[in-house]
């Protein structure tokens, strides 16, 4: 019994030749036939061209959730990146590990959506889970109220990095989260950029400029720059908003990293390195004026 044939035979009318046809995911596609159903050299050239389309057609059907995945991926390579570029060793280790895993479910024929921890902004939030755990664990203790009790449920992805937040409202972890987007933008522009740009160019045109009188900041950053806040609670959180005004009034990095350390006098070595990474996060893209 000879074999079925994949695509299937149409007569032509009117003196017309007939041609080759199949039918994919709901769209019909046609093929020359030669002379005609028995010409087996036009057959298999139908094929190929419907081998070609096919695989076409196939590359352009979108995963559920394709978007998310590739989002999610594209975040840790830029965390892999930076944290190899700055001897961060453990990062670097933890988004190998995103990175590959990602890849794998990515490549599943339905895969599933993404979990809680596969962002890395999702490190500095709970999962909605254990929010609604607390808020259950704490309506069974005593006769307190908690029933307008409001937790946090956005997602820390969605982070606007050169927003200005209320001092009040920064908390260490919302300031890590920020850093990390900041990290993360900063190994995207790098990627994007043209390399013609020289270190040593922009470094002579930066020794070159003048350090700022003071006086021409706004009231915080002046403030900040004096050193008022230097022993005050918040200080990386007050550090990063004048370093964003800074920026924002073209001062040039390195000069700004004088006036910012001397006003933050950091106490040890690691709150220096920590000033510094607030410095450059701060530093990666335009900033608005700070304007109190």
């Amino acid at each position: 019994m000879p074999r079925k044939r994949e695509l299937t035979y149409q007569k032509g009318s009117g003196g017309r030749v007939g041609r080759w046809r199949k039918k994919y995911r709901g769209v019909v596609y046609y093929f020359p036939a030669g002379s005609g159903k028995t010409d087996l050299t036009a057959y298999e050239q139908a094929m190929e061209r419907w081998s070609q389309k096919k695989t076409e057609i196939d590359a352009q059907v979108v995963k559920p959730y394709e978007d998310d995945y590739r989002t999610a991926i594209i975040e840790w390579n830029a965390v892999l990146n930076w944290s190899t570029q700055h001897g961060d060793h453990s990062h670097a280790q933890l988004a190998r590990r995103k990175v590959k895993g990602l890849q794998a479910r990515q490549c599943i024929s339905n895969p599933e959506p993404l979990a809680h921890g596969d962002r890395l902004a999702e490190m500095f939030e709970l999962p909605a889970a254990t929010r609604q755990a607390i808020v259950d664990a704490a309506m069974n203790v005593g006769n307190i109220d908690f029933t307008n009790l409001e937790l946090p449920t956005g997602s820390l992805s969605s982070i606007t990095p050169n927003q200005q937040f209320p001092d009040e409202l920064m908390t260490s972890w919302g300031m890590q989260a920020r850093i990390w987007q900041d990290r993360i933008d900063s190994q995207l522009l790098i990627q994007s950029e043209p390399q013609s740009a020289t270190v040593e160019g922009t470094a002579s045109q930066t020794r070159s400029a003048s350090i700022p009188q003071l006086g021409k900041f706004a009231p915080s950053t002046e403030k900040f720059l004096k050193g008022e806040f230097a022993d005050s609670n918040g200080w990386n959180s007050r550090l990063f908003k004048a370093a964003c005004d800074l920026k924002a009034r073209e001062v040039k990095i390195e000069k700004a990293t004088e006036l910012l350390l001397r006003g933050a006098q950091p106490r040890t070595a690691a709150d220096k390195q920590m000033a510094l990474e607030t410095i450059q996060s701060a530093y990666v893209k335009p900033r608005t004026q700070s304007a109190f």
